[in-house]
């Protein structure tokens, strides 16, 4: 009776844990990590790498906002895109109309593989639940569904 009331707070212990992610064990990406992956994306999607090859380039990416694209409308109407990157490459991503369609694809298809490799494993948690709940059924003395723990 007492091993049977052990696993079961073990198990419920165990599946509450399941859902709560955990800063140590799943840190946020560096600004290091969100750079690089930004920047191959911007680069897949047809951007060109503007290096800061000059005083006066360094001091301008020092006043934008690093790792968000923005965009200005030029002389001529066209839109220009651009992302400072001061943490990976030290450049200027820039990019017209096109590029950055194709940047907010590839963002739109990431997006969706993280969702389903999370809809995945939260299947797989509660497949393993399951089975705990399987396994403390058929532990249970009584038989399965009877006994204290169910109320007899």
């Amino acid at each position: 009776m007492r091993l049977v009331t052990i696993c079961l707070a073990f198990a419920l212990a165990l599946a509450a844990c399941s859902g709560v992610k955990n800063p140590l064990v799943n840190p946020p990406p560096t600004p290091q990590q969100v750079a690089h992956k930004e920047g191959q994306m911007l680069a897949a999607a047809g951007f060109v790498v503007v290096p800061l090859d000059s005083p006066l380039r360094k001091e301008r990416m020092n006043s934008l906002v690093p790792l968000k694209v923005q965009y200005i409308v030029g002389r001529t109407g066209n839109i220009h895109y651009w992302m400072a990157d001061p943490y990976d490459c030290q450049c200027l991503y820039r990019g017209d109309e096109q590029a950055y369609q194709r940047y907010e694809k590839y963002k739109l298809e990431e997006q969706f593989n993280e969702e389903q490799a999370q809809v995945a494993q939260n299947s797989l948690e509660a497949a393993e639940a399951d089975q705990i709940n399987e396994n403390l059924e058929l532990m249970n003395p009584y038989g399965v569904g009877f006994g204290p723990l169910y109320g007899w």
